[in-house]
């Protein structure tokens, strides 16, 4: 996932599949307006340098740095 400054957002989780939309903040949410898979927004914490994300499934995504 990449997220531009200028408020759009390109997704290539390998495999053939890509996505690119817009992307904002709302109310501690992180809002996606994706092409393919279209509007949601997802609750983000960060926690000790790790973030956490929980898709509208209730998925829960561990970002960590490299």
């Amino acid at each position: 996932m990449q997220y531009n400054a200028n408020g759009y957002i390109f997704f290539n989780a390998g495999a053939g599949y890509s996505d690119s939309g817009k992307w904002r903040t709302e109310d501690g949410r992180l809002c996606t307006e994706m092409q393919r898979t279209g509007p949601s927004c997802s609750d983000v914490r960060l926690s000790g340098g790790t973030l956490y994300m929980k898709r509208p499934s209730g998925e829960i995504l561990k970002f960590e740095p490299l």
